[in-house]
């Protein structure tokens, strides 16, 4: 698991927890997807901080090296895929009846 969560009281704390730099891969996505949507259900959750738990900072941005190598049509699935997939975290939490915080350090790459 990529994310990790912590409760305290009304506070969710969602953990970055990837190896390396936290880069955005399909499985990194799909964790914070699911770990977005948990907590816009949980009623007695009422603020959501995103954060890194690792030294190099929030995080790198998708993961490029899910795309390279890959034939033309196969690449395409996968930049879609992984844009898609942003969208849905985004709409999950902008429709979420939580505040979302997002605690940035160090490199935050992308935009």
């Amino acid at each position: 698991m990529y994310i990790d969560v912590k409760i305290h009281g009304e506070i969710c704390c969602l953990y970055l927890n990837k190896p390396g730099t936290n880069s955005l891969d399909h499985q990194m996505l799909d964790q914070l997807y699911d770990k977005v949507f948990w907590v816009s259900q949980q009623s007695t959750i009422k603020v959501v901080i995103l954060k890194s738990n690792i030294a190099f900072g929030f995080s790198s941005g998708l993961d490029i090296r899910n795309f390279i190598n890959s034939p033309k049509t196969l690449f395409a699935e996968k930049v879609y895929y992984s844009v898609a997939k942003t969208f849905q975290i985004i709409k999950t939490i902008v429709q979420s009846p939580q505040i979302f915080i997002c605690a940035l350090s160090g490199p935050v790459i992308g935009s």
